[in-house]
């Protein structure tokens, strides 16, 4: 084996044909770097290596088609027929020549993933799979286009081939999806000819690891093909008997068998069992907050999933798998729509959307609709005949399954729901989607009101949100809230950034809480701030009970605060106010004559005692805190402060807060003149060179 590895990586570097292969892989290679490392920002290789996929479609029949076809095109075949080397070191010499000058591209891919991570955080482990996956789908294309290259006397023909079986094989999902085939047993039939679904999975940064022994078991089936076409011939030569024919056959039929087993024996697990996950929110397993929820289940669960199997979600299908095995009291079942149409009226007057979840324990259920399980982003165009915006379409941005699944789980087994009102008409800020999300996975159920259209204040009502008001509270509202103040509940309030408006009675409220409102805006001097914006807050994080997992001595984790009013703590009979959030001693104020010094408060807990039990409130001095954008800025601290804050108020104890597992890193921004050069390096100098390098080998040779 080791002469004709040998012999074949001289011959790929003696001609055009192998230099050619690396300059186009390094001009595409560092057109998709450019394109979506440098220019676009995505930290991911797998943008980059999706992007090759196509492209090898067309460059690995350059590698292959000499192998054999060249061999019989000058009858150099002969020798390796009547050689004292076995068919089978024959092809393995000239497989792992091929696979090696494949894999010299592959240290690229590393050199892309450290350059990025100069300029920002990259996702490791996921760069890591995709690559694994990429030389896996690499090993099983080079292994179809040498066994076609032995079939072959023409290079030409057998690169043509190559490229059409391969192109077939990357596209067997959209001609079965064109075809209409819905019977099952086809479909695992086609399935076994579908190069690109392996491949596409690993992308996203979990290892199945069927997918490893699936192409393992292709390259292994080619390669062993190849050495039955060649054994063939050499029995051909050597006018061996048909005893010999034979037994090659039955060795066939054995391979196949076992590769067959094998592959069918590693599916049949659980994906929960047979997938690592590499993301780096584990997007496709539980998280630790997830597995402790589920630990201690003191009752079984059923989980229905409202679909047909064959059209499961393979991520919410791997969370459920994930589950079962981590806690065998829970139990998955599919339930298809068109053989149980009624099934859902057990649960819900309302049928389920497609691939919804119905969790049940004893008596209690809870409909998880299917599109609640993601993190949308909506796209909005202008619609000139109605004169609105108009939704255009969508991203999904996020996956929530795992946290609606929980909180369904601690819902129907042993918690109840909390309410949660919160007061509109004043223009306030808006609960977003992802922080709903996250408030109904905490076990609370939000309900927006507008409190004139009430007498008082809902008795039902455990907390009370009152997010930044920008007009003042009349006094009807003042003296319905000023009572509820006097009841065992809790609130959240927001101080809004209202360019000197006066709110007298919404100060008054506060003011009856022990907390006075300053006029302006707080900016830092000497300390640290956002962006270069003094008004852009990164507040001093006290270590308290609702700063837990944010507080750090070094203060590595930060919360973001812009445009936020100054709060100083009174004195208030029955009330105690600790503050949480707040300024540097060198902070002013900004827009006022006062001649106030920082310290200031920014985020303050109040607790009111009365007479039976007490009222909870937390009074953040920022309507800007609870702005998505804001809270991505500063990784999610800001709303795992407010859902804190909420479970607090509303003495809810722990309950499992599971955030929205986001899909992406954050962008990396790299400076325009390192994209300008990085991108000519790699997309035409490093190609240029190759194809020179391979010129001049090329002219010496015909020299010689």
């Amino acid at each position: 084996m080791i002469p004709v590895l040998k012999k074949e990586w001289k011959s790929n570097f003696k001609t055009l044909t192998g230099w050619l292969f690396l300059a186009i892989t390094l001009f595409f290679t560092g057109w998709y770097f450019k394109a979506y490392g440098l220019d676009e920002g995505y930290p991911y290789l797998s943008y980059i290596i999706g992007g090759l996929k196509l492209i090898f479609m067309f460059t690995f029949p350059l590698l292959t088609m000499r192998s054999f076809a060249e061999e019989k095109r000058y009858r150099t075949d002969q020798l390796l027929f009547t050689a004292p080397v076995s068919a089978r070191a024959v092809v393995a010499g000239k497989y792992l020549a091929a696979l090696m000058t494949f894999l010299t591209t592959v240290p690229l891919l590393l050199v892309f993933m450290f350059i990025l991570s100069i300029y920002g955080d990259v996702p490791f482990k996921e760069n890591v799979v995709a690559v694994i996956y990429f030389v896996l789908f690499g090993m099983a294309c080079i292994g179809i286009g040498i066994f076609i290259s032995a079939l072959s006397d023409n290079q030409i023909i057998a690169a043509v081939l190559t490229f059409f079986v391969l192109m077939c094989s990357a596209s067997v999902s959209g001609i079965v999806s064109s075809a209409g085939v819905k019977n099952e047993v086809l479909l695992k039939i086609f399935g076994l000819f579908d190069l690109a679904r392996p491949f596409d999975n690993g992308m996203y940064g979990t290892l199945d690891l069927a997918d490893p022994v699936y192409y393992i078991s292709v390259t292994i089936l080619m390669l062993y093909l190849t050495e039955f076409v060649l054994t063939s011939r050499r029995l051909h030569v050597k006018t061996s008997g048909f005893l010999n024919a034979a037994t090659g056959v039955l060795r066939l039929v054995l391979v196949l068998a076992v590769m067959a087993g094998c592959n069918l024996a590693v599916r049949g697990l659980e994906s929960g069992k047979r997938t690592i996950d590499m993301t780096y929110n584990k997007i496709r397993s539980l998280s630790e907050q997830a597995k402790e929820a589920i630990e201690g289940l003191s009752e079984d669960v059923m989980i229905y999933v409202y679909c047909n199997e064959s059209e499961k979600d393979d991520t919410l299908d791997s969370t459920l798998s994930y589950m079962s095995a981590y806690n065998d009291r829970i139990k998955t079942v599919y339930i298809d729509p068109a053989a149980n149409p009624q099934f859902y009226r057990q649960y819900s007057d309302r049928e389920p959307s497609t691939g919804s979840l119905i969790v049940t324990a004893g008596d209690r259920s809870r409909v998880i609709e299917y599109a609640d399980c993601y993190k949308l982003n909506y796209k909005y165009a202008y619609n000139a005949v109605s004169d609105t915006y108009v939704v255009s379409g969508y991203d999904v941005t996020g996956y929530d399954g795992e946290g609606k699944i929980v909180s369904a789980i601690d819902y129907v087994t042993d918690a109840s729901l909390k309410k949660i009102y919160c007061i509109g008409g004043h223009d306030e800020a808006e609960v977003d989607t992802e922080l709903k999300m996250r408030i109904e996975n905490a076990h609370f159920e939000l309900e927006n009101i507008n409190l004139l259209q009430y007498d008082e204040v809902p008795q039902d009502c455990s907390v009370l949100f009152l997010l930044g008001p920008l007009t003042d509270l009349t006094d009807d509202e003042l003296g319905k809230l000023k009572k509820f103040t006097g009841r065992d509940a809790g609130a959240v309030l927001l101080c809004a950034y209202t360019d000197g408006t006066v709110q007298k009675n919404y100060d008054s409220l506060l003011a009856g809480l022990g907390i006075k409102v300053l006029d302006g805006t707080v900016y830092e001097v000497n300390e640290a701030y956002y962006n270069n914006e003094d008004s852009y807050l990164l507040p001093v994080i006290a270590d308290t009970p609702w700063t837990q997992g944010i507080y750090t001595g070094d203060r590595t984790r930060y919360i973001y605060m812009p445009f936020a009013k100054g709060l100083k703590l009174t004195e208030t009979p029955g009330a105690e106010c600790r503050t949480f959030l707040s300024s540097s001693e060198s902070a002013r104020l900004n827009g006022t004559d006062e001649d106030e010094e920082g310290p200031f408060s920014l985020g303050v807990y109040v607790k009111k005692y009365l007479d039976k039990g007490s009222f909870r409130a937390a009074v953040i001095s920022s309507d800007y805190f609870l702005d998505p954008g804001i809270n991505r800025a500063v990784g999610g601290s800001n709303h795992n402060l407010f859902i804190k804050l909420l479970t607090s108020v509303a003495e809810t104890g722990e309950v499992a807060d599971i955030a929205v597992k986001n899909y992406e890193y954050d962008r990396i921004l790299v400076p325009g003149g390192v994209r300008t050069v990085m991108g000519g390096f790699f997309m035409a100098v490093l190609p240029l060179m190759m194809i020179a390098v391979g010129m001049i080998i090329r002219e010496i040779r015909k020299r010689k």
